[in-house]
Parts: C-alpha cells; structure tokens; sequence
C-alpha cells in the first residue's frame, strides 16, 4: 500500500483531469476517430474520486481514486472498488498516461 501524500485537492483534480484528458484522446483514436463519443468526468465522494465513463449515453464506472493517497482501483461495482489498487495517481503518473486505454483493460490484474 502506498504512504499517505500530502497532495492538496487542486493536486487531485489538476493530475485527473489530465488522466482524463488522455483517455478522451485514446477513446477517440479506438473508437470513431474525431466523433467524440465516449467522455469522463470524476465526482468528489466521501472517501474516492469515482471517475465515470459515458459511451454512447451510457453512464459507467471507470475507476476508483483514493482521496488520501492517490491509489487507482478498478470498479468492482457502481459504489465500491476493487481491494487491490493498480496504479497511484502520483507514483506511477507517467505510466498510468502511457498504459489507460478508453475501455479500463489497463485496471485489471496482470498475472505471469
């Protein structure tokens, strides 16, 4: 498990909103080329940031996002995440951008 950050909201929004940026960009290029259709956005809940696909105007649960430390987890269901965390918003930024792709093959468990 990843320590506690000290990383302020402005810090969580500006680091999400550029992850999101690049899974529209990604989700563009597989998808329909220009057409957008697939979008993101995160709503601020209690204790994770739930960042939210819409397809073709279909509201689903992208990912999960630890507001203490950063920890990316895949959606096991509407409200909850996974145990095991895939990634950390601030460790592992970099490879986060470089593996997201639109569709969340990235979050599951990689074996072998």
């Amino acid at each position: 498990m990843t320590a506690t950050l000290t990383k302020t909201k402005k810090d969580f929004h500006d680091y999400i909103h550029t992850w999101l940026d690049v899974l529209e960009e990604k989700a563009k290029k597989q998808t329909y080329g220009d057409e957008q259709t697939v979008y993101y956005f995160f709503k601020d809940n209690k204790k994770y940031y739930k960042i939210t696909q819409v397809w073709e105007g279909v509201e689903t649960i992208h990912a999960f996002v630890n507001k203490t430390n950063g920890d990316i987890y895949k959606a096991a269901s509407y409200s909850a995440p996974y145990k095991d965390a895939r990634y950390n918003l601030f460790t592992d930024f970099d490879k986060l951008l470089e593996e997201c792709d639109w569709a969340g093959s990235y979050l599951y468990k990689r074996t072998g």
